[in-house]
């Protein structure tokens, strides 16, 4: 019998869609997303850039489900780029923001960690906010949020704002 398994992505580690992959043309924002109920939060990115480009990347907070303003406190960070002979990703300088290199392409991905307590007195939201970068690049992102209290798929609250 193999090691037991120790919880599933979606009961304890829930995914909620933040922006649907489109062009990081003219730039944009995600959706907000509620931290109220969560103990953590994990902004997955995941960028395929054609045509090379820095892309400045930058986590909000937020007391309602608009105008967002930059993070305060340092948040950890990873980065891979995925398109070469490995596929791991490694932990970067803790930062309120990231910056894309503008030499590489291919396809990479880009996890900021959110700690809910870290955000400041009745910050309860966050999105991200994206720099217009070449029209040819595509980006999606995903959270992934560790909720208060494990509770069955369908009875998890919701995080989308």
């Amino acid at each position: 019998m193999g090691a037991p398994v120790p919880g599933f992505i979606p009961e304890e580690c829930f995914p909620v869609n933040m922006y649907t992959p489109t062009s990081t043309s003219g730039g944009w924002t995600t959706d907000y997303i509620a931290l109220n109920n969560a103990v953590y939060a994990w902004i997955f990115v995941h960028y395929n850039v054609t045509s090379a480009h820095g892309t400045l990347i930058t986590p909000l907070r937020a007391t309602t489900i608009s105008g967002g303003v930059v993070l305060t406190t340092a948040v950890p960070i990873w980065w891979g780029n995925t398109t070469t002979s490995t596929n791991a990703i490694a932990r970067v300088t803790d930062a309120v923001n990231y910056t894309f290199s503008g030499s590489l392409t291919g396809n990479h991905y880009l996890i900021f960690g959110i700690d809910p307590t870290q955000l400041g007195d009745g910050y309860d939201f966050i999105a991200l906010t994206v720099a217009a970068s070449s029209q040819a690049n595509l980006m999606g992102v995903t959270a992934f949020i560790k909720p208060k209290f494990a509770v069955p798929v369908a009875k998890m609250p919701d995080f989308l704002a």
